[in-house]
């Protein structure tokens, strides 16, 4: 049942984006002893500043190449050092060992609890829209919180101060409009950004070419869009006043009929984020300045389901399947400038929040309700000091209170950055940190999607901790060469598993309190990245060898597991050229290409007989034989090696007023079948193969004046 939701997933997302899927007789399912030839890749042409820091500007998302054809900063991450991905072409994420809801994602430093559209396959956040993206991996600084892998700490734009701007654009999934304008010269300017996707006319095009005997609905409804406004007031110098507004939502349906042509189920799942931001920047000295903002965050996913049980049946209502999140949030820094390289910044945040994970309905009676509040405080400092060309230090600390009901929690952290040059082109650096999370993901298919349901700590998951080291040189060869390569540990306790992931769209999961397993984790590596930069040519080489366990207490006896990602080697390396560079027309070329170990499947290790008190319509009967699988530990298999190349040409034409900048991209150029899982078909007696994508041609074009 898990696979084809994956295929029925997979294929929603994709939509016209697909190759004819019964072309030459092939599937999204491959046989396993398929062996097509080569190729992954992500296009990127990046410039990437000293560890443990990624900066990561609009230009270099821009050249990324997606399966849709959207870039965004995910994609971008993904291939960095440390990172590991999950499904291909999605937005899961994976930093040094860690759970793909140990990563932190935030704007304007307001957490996104709904970080992805199309099912994970693209970003909430338009890029155009995103003026700076700052990746943490170590060595963070002291107003994160709440993390424990990674912080993706983006930064909007602010609108023109001076004249108006207006930006259109398309994809093969996307219709986006972003315009910006001063609305009193010099102090006060408005940003405004909209998408919205098409997707569903372009599935429903194409349904009469879909495989009948795949069980795809022939038809889709859904809506995807993003709605982004800020207003940017500086009244004078010392004054810096914002107040910004986002809101976004996904909405799936689909029905799939039996061979009669009669509904048998009906499916709908959605999710949406609703965010408001106010902050205030002063300038009180030279020295001195405070920063304070307030925020309110609300998340929201559905998901319902409509069955017939029985051939014979009416169609029946089924279950609705319902999680919120809504936060209040204060927070205020002060920060110092102090003489020779001396900095000093403390302050507080205060969240005040309502979860309601996994409320589970029937019609209109509620069933269960997991409702909590909570109260989430933190108060940190740090203290940096650097010498221009020699070293630069940091110290920073944090204290949490955390209070669910009658649970309360007070836990430290500390965080540590040293690196020292050698000489001009040589140094080392050092980062430590011991993190806490008090939020949990229950992470289920592991898309990237929104529909993983989130959890405070309480009674039944104490917060989940981090401690971490790495060590590392790292060199600079002018403007055009950076290299670093290192070694990082890292210690993981409390770690929150959900045991009923497998069937994470079921009413099961209202039960979640019951089907949690509390563990821990370790995970090392060497990490290793090479860049060379220039006006024409870029080029990026950057590989992790890693290992990664958890243990957990019922699970495997106690011991040790894989973790499902635990990707060995991770190889990206992409390339770009620039041919042709004028006042009125550039143009060039990007590769891409990836190469990691397969992650990890659970398989039956075989079969013994046993006798069943209920036969295959679950209707009572004396006995039912029938062959039993057993396993022997979860993670058990690793899926064969993951290839992929992708390429891309850019064109910009530039004009007096205007410009039109055409990306034309494709994804899995060599159309390799990689796999996500193996399953056993009994009627055919061999493994089949679950692959999600195929090659996939893209093309974005963006309209500037």
């Amino acid at each position: 049942m898990r696979i084809k939701r994956i295929q029925i997933i997979a294929v929603l997302l994709l939509s016209a984006s697909i190759v004819p899927i019964q072309a030459d007789g092939q599937t999204v399912i491959q046989e396993a002893v398929r062996r097509d030839t080569l190729v992954e890749a992500s296009i990127v042409v990046d410039r990437i500043i000293s560890k443990p820091t990624y900066i990561i500007r609009p230009q270099e998302i821009h050249g990324t190449i997606s399966a849709l054809g959207e870039p965004d900063a995910i994609k971008y991450i993904q291939t960095l050092p440390g990172v590991s991905s999950g499904i291909e072409g999605t937005s899961s994420f994976y930093v040094r060992g860690g759970n793909m809801g140990n990563n932190l994602i935030t704007i304007d430093g307001v957490t996104i609890y709904g970080p992805s559209h199309l099912m994970g396959f693209s970003s909430i956040l338009p890029s155009s829209v995103i003026g700076r993206t700052d990746f943490f991996v170590g060595g963070f600084t002291s107003e994160d919180g709440n993390l424990l892998s990674s912080h993706v700490k983006m930064t909007s734009k602010s609108g023109d101060f001076r004249n108006f701007h207006t930006q259109l654009s398309l994809s093969n999934v996307m219709a986006s409009a972003m315009f910006s304008t001063p609305i009193v010269r010099e102090k006060l300017s408005l940003i405004v950004s909209g998408r919205w996707s098409p997707a569903a006319l372009e599935y429903n095009a194409l349904s009469g070419k879909i495989d009948p005997s795949l069980g795809l609905p022939e038809r889709i409804g859904l809506g995807v869009y993003d709605i982004y406004a800020k207003l940017h007031y500086m009244p004078s110098s010392h004054h810096d006043i914002s107040l910004s507004f986002f809101n976004s939502g996904d909405s799936y349906s689909y029905s799939i009929k039996d061979e009669n042509g009669s509904i048998k189920s009906s499916d709908q799942i959605k999710w949406g984020n609703m965010i408001g931001i106010l902050s205030w920047k002063w300038k009180i000295s030279d020295s001195w300045t405070l920063r304070t903002g307030a925020s309110y965050n609300s998340f929201s996913s559905d998901q319902l389901q409509e069955r017939k049980l029985r051939q014979e049946s009416k169609y029946i209502q089924g279950i609705a399947l319902k999680s919120r999140i809504t936060e209040a949030k204060f927070n205020m820094m002060a920060q110092y400038s102090g003489p020779k390289g001396l900095k000093i910044q403390f302050g507080t945040d205060i969240r005040n929040s309502g979860f309601n994970p996994g409320s589970y309905t029937t019609d209109t009676l509620l069933v269960i309700d997991n409702y909590s509040s909570n109260l989430l405080i933190g108060a940190h400092a740090q203290i940096s000091y650097s010498k221009d060309g020699k070293y630069n230090l940091r110290a920073s600390f944090r204290g949490n209170w955390f209070k669910s009901g009658d649970y309360s929690r007070i836990m430290p952290e500390v965080r540590l950055y040293a690196d020292c040059f050698f000489n001009r082109y040589i140094g080392l650096e050092f980062t430590a940190d011991y993190l806490s999370q008090y939020y949990h993901t229950l992470e289920g298919i592991p898309t990237g999607l929104s529909l993983d349901m989130i959890i405070p700590s309480g009674t039944y998951a104490d917060p989940e901790r981090a401690a971490q080291v790495y060590l590392g040189l790292f060199s600079r060869f002018g403007e055009g060469f950076r290299f670093s390569l290192g070694g990082f540990y890292k210690e993981m306790y409390g770690l929150v598993f959900f045991q009923d992931a497998a069937s994470f769209f079921t009413s099961s999961a209202a039960k979640w309190k019951d089907n949690l397993d509390i563990g821990s984790g370790t995970s090392y590596g060497l990490e290793f990245l090479a860049q060379k930069g220039g006006e024409r040519f870029n080029a990026k080489i950057a590989y992790t060898y890693s290992k990664t366990e958890r243990t957990y207490p019922r699970i495997n006896n106690g011991k040790p597991i894989p973790f499902k990602f635990d990707r060995t080697h991770v190889l990206n390396t992409n390339a770009s050229y620039l041919f042709g560079k004028s006042n009125k027309l550039e143009h060039g070329m990007t590769l891409s290409f990836t190469l990691t170990s397969g992650h990890y499947e659970t398989l039956s290790a075989g079969s013994y007989p046993g006798y069943m008190p209920f036969d295959e319509k679950h209707e009572p009967m004396y006995s039912f034989f029938k062959d039993m699988t057993y396993y022997t530990h979860p993670n058990n298999y690793r899926i064969p090696l993951y290839i992929r190349l992708d390429a891309g040409y850019n064109f910009k034409i530039k004009r007096r007023t205007c410009s039109h900048d055409i990306s034309i991209g494709v994804f899995n150029v060599l159309n390799r079948h990689n796999a996500y899982s193996l399953s056993w078909d009994s009627d055919a007696q061999k493994w089949k193969q679950l692959s999600i994508l195929p090659i996939m041609p893209s093309i974005n074009y963006t309209f500037e004046f």
